[in-house]
């Protein structure tokens, strides 16, 4: 969540020291030694469970991140209770590795990339994901109308009749009497292959002006079939509304105000209401913690953690309203990041500490740097290199040298030297700054200058 803030090219710049770079509050969390050991093990249950375990959709459990993907739909199906109108479609993230679960997406921006069809609030100002499920990228007949009708079923036991917006991958005739005989209702585009009459179709080769409409109802339930001309002709289908039209204001060629038309309902309805995985897939986008990963767990765990933190978001602006007008989300993400750090922060890992706080820090906390991982010192429990320079405290107070059993790189020479090879081992460490030096050169360079260089450069 950190580096949602932070938005940079790579990784890497997080833990720069270029003054145009620099970010001192991640280097008071972790490394980026450390960064790079919990990513390398990224991975939330043991593969040899795999068998032993079942998916909400019947299928085998994913490897590696499985318990939490299941996890966190039960929790944000279960958190939130949606209102009438939603919309279905798909989520699509972008991965750069090699996985089963890849696939080409044509007409995306992204290109290629892990794909899930998710249901998501249609309300203006609610963008909330209420359920949503991984493509395996199986050759499943059928396996859009399943997807969709698996999600139905996993609707709130409680509701009836939600609205469902969907477009023309998803509907067909066949998958509305389906939906409406689990007690809901759908509506959206629709393919001319997918059920459309004869009649309707010989009558759309005749609708030639911009407002044209046709609308079609089937006598055996409340199926309509709607036709309508805007840049071209579409076709709309709908258990939900009556064959009626409204007017709506569109754009018309060589015209630069908005013409009144004629448009069915439908139409006018889905308009409204289809852009909520939309809207929520640009929230995705805004202060993402997502990084370039070959992974595939890692592109779904960062997904999952931008859906928590859009969820978290719409939940606690309910709660709270009063405070919801004025906290933008930028600063609601640092105060959960603080809240987290306070609750489940280590003592001793973890070096946040707030700059209003009255308190002491313990004496074992009075190395702010002294952590293990990274070269340049870090062997044997020396801090690094890279994290003590980019403090102050190594050129304040009195520092004294010690001698050491174990040998090791003399930190500034490291850190400065481009040739890393052939170093030759000390046995000199200060135990103020927890490094290893050359004594007395780098020694004195470290602790007198700002930004120290090894004199055997």
């Amino acid at each position: 969540m950190f580096m949602s803030l932070h938005q940079t090219a790579g990784e890497s710049e997080l833990w720069s020291q270029h003054w145009l770079w620099e970010r001192p509050g991640i280097k008071r969390l972790f490394s980026r030694d450390e960064h790079t050991r919990i990513k390398a093990a990224l991975h939330t249950q043991h593969d040899g469970e795999e068998l032993l375990l079942t998916a909400l959709d019947g299928k085998p459990q994913l490897k590696k991140i499985g318990i939490l993907l299941d996890h966190m739909r039960e929790k944000c199906t279960s958190l939130y209770h949606p209102h009438a109108d939603i919309s279905y479609d798909e989520i699509s993230i972008l991965m750069s590795g090699r996985s089963t679960l890849k696939k080409q997406l044509r007409f995306k921006p992204i290109g290629e990339g892990i794909q899930f069809f998710a249901f998501a609030e249609s309300r203006n100002g609610s963008q909330y994901l209420v359920d949503f499920e991984l493509d395996r990228n199986d050759r499943e007949e059928g396996k859009i109308q399943k997807t969709l009708l698996r999600l139905v079923d996993r609707l709130p036991r409680n509701s009836r009749n939600h609205r469902i917006a969907a477009d023309n991958l998803f509907n067909s005739v066949d998958t509305c009497r389906r939906v409406a005989a689990k007690g809901h209702r759908i509506y959206g585009t629709l393919r001319l292959d997918r059920g459309v009459p004869h009649h309707l179709r010989q009558h759309m080769r005749q609708m030639k002006q911009k407002g044209d409409c046709a609308v079609v109802q089937s006598p055996n339930d409340e199926l309509t079939i709607s036709a309508w001309v805007d840049s071209k002709v579409a076709v709309c289908i709908s258990n939900v509304h009556p064959p009626a039209c409204v007017l709506t204001r569109r754009r018309m060629k060589g015209r630069t105000d908005r013409v009144q038309l004629p448009c069915p309902l439908p139409f006018a309805e889905y308009n409204q209401n289809m852009g909520g995985i939309d809207d929520f897939d640009r929230l995705l986008s805004f202060l993402s913690v997502k990084l370039r990963c070959h992974k595939w767990w890692h592109a779904i765990f960062y997904f999952l953690i931008d859906v928590a933190m859009v969820n978290a978001l719409h939940l606690w602006r309910q709660a709270n309203p009063q405070e919801s007008d004025f906290t933008s989300r930028r600063v609601w993400v640092a105060g959960l990041i603080e809240d987290i750090i306070a609750k489940y922060g280590d003592r001793n890992g973890c070096k946040w500490v707030q700059e209003d706080s009255d308190t002491e820090p313990d004496d074992h906390d009075d190395r702010p740097y002294a952590h293990t991982g990274g070269r340049g010192g870090s062997k044997y429990g020396m801090a690094k290199a890279s994290d003590v320079v980019a403090g102050t405290e190594r050129l304040e107070g009195r520092h004294f040298m010690v001698k050491r059993e174990n040998r090791g790189i003399c930190a500034l020479c490291y850190h400065t030297r481009t040739d890393k090879q052939g170093q030759k081992q000390v046995v000199w460490m200060c135990e103020q700054c927890n490094v290893m030096l050359h004594m007395p050169e780098c020694f004195k360079e470290w602790h007198t200058k700002k930004k120290p260089r090894s004199p055997f450069v």
